[in-house]
């Protein structure tokens, strides 16, 4: 029996399965068997009238698409194979065709793909819907936020228009009595003049006898009094004209600020004025004081705040040698100069006089207005002063000797920090030259210096971020592997740019922080609610740090660098871009951290805050140009700085220049500053050529670069 061609579609409508063929060329059979014949054709009649349905139970891998078979089964695919002979029997079950079905499982496979993405663009639409609703209800906020501030602005604009109005009434008042008062001042001004006719006509008329002596007398009296009054009538024109011009810029700040109800009260501008100005108009006086024990002293004066005592500050320098300080605002200078005698009187205070600075102002200034950030003691958990002991053996060792600081060999036990003959070399270029660095624990230790002059190269050298092209570097005791985990776990770094990841929230940064640093989950909490605490963001922490000011940021970053207690801690101008109270918490911390054993090299652009070191460095181009203590360093420095307080700044500071040396003068706010080396006898000459150029000099400060006012003077005709 022969094969058949392969089936196809076109060939597939009805699969026969034929009766067997009759067999050819037989003899004829006995009658037994003939009998067996008939009874089988009966048998095959029979069986030819029951339904077929053998048809129905034949098994069909895969289907032939388009096609509707006996069978009823569907499925498409290509032909593999055929298992049966044409006009062959097939039994119950029998498998006849085989389909490759790969594509039609394919296709399945793209189908539920398919499914699965219309079910997740339907939840994404659920949630775009869900999405819009809430943008929706934002929006009726936002809505409802700007009626209300509409509203207030309304108000607002009313309340500075009759503001507005009460400032123009008092311009035109003071302006009134301005113009009564110049009137009566001429009208004194001629009873003055008639006065001294009087008088010069009555001595005249004495001489010839015509009056006598009494006579006289009374028009000089007349005249004296005529003279008195112009003179009273000449302050109150000045005076009013003081008063006009305060009610004029009153009228101007209320302009400018009156329609911005949204500015906080504390952006406002609430003073103008000259330094000068400023600080007479702070009403405070400044006491220098220096002391055995700065850090009790402190703590001391500290508790009586509000008693006299407005503000203490502390200036690091040299404790051992008394050079350190406090400087102290009081109310009234000889009640607070009294007071600090007797509050300090175990620890023997030397106390100087001094002028506020403009920072002592501002500060001030911001303190009232309710903008101090809170200090909190920062969460330690382990206990002691490392810096304790050092301190005294070195006080002890040193109280003897009145040798600068930069003189004295410190013992290695001793040293935190140490580099000697430190190079760095980027191709050509050698941004750090032969630097040598000592800094112990518990001392703050400056780097300050010009853009670029190689403080951050060597700082990031230090700690172990850059490697030395050349030197030796000491850190914690180590010189071999300064990256090493048991290192880093006693070092903090903040980096002069921002390090923190802009996308996280300050929340998520202080934590990976402190897993970076090791802190254990026990004190993690502790430490980061530090942190957020002293940088006043308390219900702010789940902000993104991205969306931080400036100086927020600063002191996010100082607050992740000191979680885990370093020994040893590198603030690179960690106080760039912060307002001057923040700073003074800043380095408040710092201090905090020094007296614990904490040993820290700073880089800083602010030369006050630069005092609160105990020694520094000034680089040059990748060298060191000086080194040691504030006062040592400012004592060492050539000449005296006097301040003249001149009519014409800009025209007196051109005529000076051409007859000193140009770096000699500069103008300092509304008074020059000049540097003689030898003022004794420079200072007549200066003198001289300004009144010769008809120049007026209104007031003398001699100073020197320490700081301390060696005397004042005003100058008049």
């Amino acid at each position: 029996m022969s094969q058949t061609a392969p089936i196809s579609p076109d060939n597939f409508t009805n699969v026969p399965i034929p009766p067997s063929k009759q067999q050819k060329g037989k003899k004829p059979i006995p009658l037994l068997l003939g009998l067996l014949v008939v009874g089988g054709g009966i048998s095959y009649a029979v069986w030819r009238t029951q339904p077929q349905k053998a048809v129905d139970t034949l098994k069909l891998s895969g289907r032939i698409e388009g096609y509707e078979t006996e069978i009823g089964i569907k499925r498409s695919g290509r032909i593999e194979s055929i298992a049966f002979r044409e006009g062959a029997y097939v039994k119950k079950g029998q498998e006849l065709i085989k389909l490759d079905d790969s594509n039609d499982q394919l296709l399945q496979e793209q189908l539920r793909g398919t499914e699965a993405r219309i079910t997740s663009a339907q939840s994404d639409e659920q949630q775009a819907i869900a999405d819009v609703d809430r943008v929706q209800s934002e929006i009726e906020q936002i809505n409802s936020q700007i009626r209300e501030a509409k509203l207030n602005l309304q108000q607002s604009e009313g309340d500075t228009q009759g503001r507005i109005q009460q400032a123009k009434s008092n311009v035109a008042a003071a302006k009134t009595q301005l113009l009564q008062t110049q009137a009566q001042v001429k009208q004194t001004e001629a009873e003055v003049k008639l006065a001294r006719i009087n008088r010069d006509r009555y001595g005249q008329l004495i001489k010839e006898g015509a009056i006598n002596q009494q006579q006289f007398d009374q028009s000089q009296t007349t005249l004296d009094t005529a003279i008195a009054t112009l003179e009273a009538r000449q302050a109150s024109v000045n005076a009013t004209r003081e008063q006009l011009s305060a009610i004029q810029g009153a009228l101007t700040q209320t302009k400018t600020t009156g329609f911005n109800p949204g500015i906080p009260n504390a952006q406002l501008i609430h003073e103008i004025g000259t330094p000068a100005a400023l600080r007479n108009h702070l009403g405070l006086h400044r006491l220098e004081v220096k002391t055995a024990n700065l850090e009790i002293s402190e703590k001391i004066l500290l508790q009586n705040l509000h008693t006299n005592v407005v503000d203490v500050q502390t200036f690091g320098d040299s404790e051992a040698l008394r050079r350190n300080r406090l400087d102290v605002l009081v109310e009234d200078i000889t009640i607070g100069e009294t007071q600090v005698n007797e509050l300090l009187k175990q620890y023997d205070p030397n106390i100087e006089h001094g002028e506020p600075t403009l920072e002592n102002v501002f500060v001030t200034r911001l303190r009232q207005q309710g903008s101090a950030p809170p200090f909190l003691q920062f969460p330690r958990s382990r206990g002691g002063n490392k810096s304790q002991e050092i301190n005294e053996n070195i006080h002890r060792e040193k109280n003897s000797s009145l040798l600068p600081i930069t003189n004295y060999q410190l013992p290695s036990s001793q040293i935190a920090i140490y580099a000697n003959n430190l190079n760095r070399v980027f191709g050509k270029f050698q941004a750090v030259k032969s630097v040598n660095i000592e800094v112990r624990y518990g001392e703050i230790f400056g780097l300050l210096g010009a853009n670029c002059a190689g403080k951050t190269t060597t700082i990031k050298m230090l700690c172990g971020l850059l490697a030395a092209s050349g030197g030796e570097i000491s850190l914690g005791g180590e010189t071999g592997n300064l990256r090493s985990a048991k290192l880093r776990k006693r070092i903090g770094y903040m980096s002069q740019k921002f390090t923190l990841y802009d996308d996280l929230t300050t929340l998520q940064n202080l934590e990976f922080y402190s897993g970076v640093y090791s802190v254990t989950r026990k004190l993690r909490k502790e430490k980061i609610d530090w942190v957020i605490s002293t940088c006043g963001l308390e219900g702010q922490e789940n902000m993104l740090t991205g969306q931080l000011p400036g100086g927020w940021k600063q002191r996010v970053a100082f607050g992740a660098s000191v979680m885990h207690e370093p020994d040893i801690l590198f603030l690179d101008e960690p106080t760039s871009g912060v307002d001057p109270l923040a700073r003074r918490q800043f380095w408040k911390l710092i201090n905090d951290f020094a007296r614990n054993g904490t040993a820290i090299l700073v880089t800083t652009h602010y030369l006050e805050e630069a005092e609160q070191c105990n020694r520094m460095s000034f680089m040059v181009a990748g060298e060191i140009a000086a080194e040691g203590s504030p006062s040592y360093i400012k004592d060492s420095q050539p000449g005296k700085l006097i301040e003249i307080i001149v009519n014409q700044n800009q025209a007196a500071s051109k005529l000076l220049k051409q007859q000193f040396d140009a770096w000699r003068v500069s103008i300092f706010a509304n008074s020059l500053h000049i540097v003689l080396d030898n003022p004794e006898v420079a200072i007549a000459q200066v003198m001289q050529l300004l009144k010769s150029a008809n120049f007026t000099i209104l007031g003398l400060v001699f100073f020197n670069v320490s700081r301390r006012i060696l005397s004042k003077m005003q100058i008049s005709d």
